[in-house]
């Protein structure tokens, strides 16, 4: 997947979101069970969605190497996933069940289509 980018700093991101329509950010880290458990549910759905939406992106956080920019989004749990629409924070969704995170992908897109 070549839409993965791995960003540690608040100055990157604000900088990377302004270039991307959507932008979804995974915060995890190495360590951490339920993280590793949704890995692949996320990449799936990031590939549906991407097959939608040309200009998106996954932003992969470890909270440990970028503690400054996990402050910046609030990350109090992880796994914690975020979906940003024209730089604008639309949803977030902390937790490792399935069909939430199919829920907060659909959310993502369908506010893509209705708003955006």
């Amino acid at each position: 997947m070549s839409n993965i980018t791995y960003l540690t700093n608040r100055s990157q991101f604000i900088e990377f979101k302004s270039q991307y329509k959507v932008v979804i950010v995974k915060a995890e880290a190495t360590w951490c069970g339920p993280c590793k458990r949704i890995k692949t549910e996320v990449y799936d759905l990031f590939d549906d969605l991407q097959k939608k939406v040309s200009n998106a992106q996954l932003v992969i956080v470890d909270t440990d190497q970028g503690r400054d920019l996990a402050s910046y989004l609030r990350i109090k749990s992880i796994p914690t996933l975020i979906s940003f629409i024209n730089g604008d924070m639309i949803d977030v969704h902390m937790g490792s069940n399935k069909n939430e995170l199919n829920a907060f992908f659909n959310k993502t897109y369908n506010e893509l289509l209705n708003n955006y």
